[in-house]
């Protein structure tokens, strides 16, 4: 067996449940160490691997869907190669980790009824009203590195923004009132502003809102060439952040309220243009 095959992982989000392990199937198989069978088997000693650590070393009641399925590839990539006829396993291809408290595709419920069957205490379900979800898809990390450096180079993240088109909200945010809105009206009115090429979503930690993150709806392939979109993105990316600092300094317009004086100003300096050639 040769390990020389390059990680090319680049492109993939290591978040993206399915496209990660379709990866390292892919992966394993040009390395001539995938079975289905044993692969497929091994899963649920993984998820007892994985619980009885989560439970024994973090002391976790609860984590999410994307934090466990995750650590579980891991030990399951881990456990692949040691059974192969050399034993040398290749580095984990990704180094970021989820934060246990993502809840943003929900609580893992392999780790919860894990706790059950071995009689540890768990969180009443019943007592949690969930954090709603994104109702759209979310631009991948590839994509929105993409874009970064694009349009800003090297330059790297700084204070409130915490990744490629990612910016962390304020701790006091009234997410509900003025992102969503009731029934998530206000939110559906932000996505009809917006357009359906951007896309404006975000992440849920501890059950709340925690980031927002925008870029292309992956609905659409847009390539490096079609720099007019990636600058609608620049500009909603930087409304975005102003919008973020008027909260911040006490003002509570929605976003959708932001977003609409801002771009009624900029049409109205249309008057200006000059058309002579």
């Amino acid at each position: 067996m040769s390990l020389s095959i390059p990680l090319k992982s680049s492109d993939i989000d290591p978040y993206d449940e399915d496209a990660r392990r379709q990866w390292i199937i892919n992966y394993l198989k040009a390395e001539g160490v995938y079975h289905q069978s044993s692969y497929e088997a091994s899963y649920d000693n993984c998820v007892e691997e994985v619980a009885k650590s989560i439970s024994d070393h973090d002391g976790f009641t609860r984590v999410g869907h994307l934090y466990f399925e995750y650590h579980v590839d891991r030990v399951m990539w881990q456990e692949t190669f040691n059974e192969s006829e050399d034993g040398m396993t290749p580095e984990w291809p990704w180094s970021e980790s989820p934060n246990p408290n993502d809840m943003s595709q929900g609580l893992s419920h392999m780790y919860r009824q894990w706790r059950i069957d071995y009689h540890q205490p768990v969180d009443l379900e019943e007592s949690i009203t969930p954090f709603p979800t994104c109702m759209v898809s979310q631009p991948s990390l590839a994509k929105r590195r993409e874009i970064w450096g694009v349009i800003y180079g090297d330059k790297p993240h700084s204070g409130i923004v915490v990744g490629p088109l990612e910016v962390t909200l304020p701790a006091n945010i009234d997410f509900h009132r003025l992102v969503l809105g009731e029934g998530n009206k206000l939110y559906d009115n932000l996505c009809r502003l917006i357009g359906p090429v951007l896309v404006l979503t975000w992440t849920v930690v501890y059950n709340k809102a925690s980031t927002l993150i925008i870029g292309i709806n992956p609905l659409f392939n847009v390539s490096k060439k079609s720099l007019f979109v990636y600058l609608c993105v620049r500009r909603l990316w930087v409304y975005l952040l102003r919008w973020l600092k008027t909260i911040e300094h006490g003002y509570e317009s929605t976003i959708v309220e932001y977003l609409e004086e801002a771009l009624t100003e900029a049409i109205s300096n249309a008057q200006s243009d000059d058309f002579n050639v």
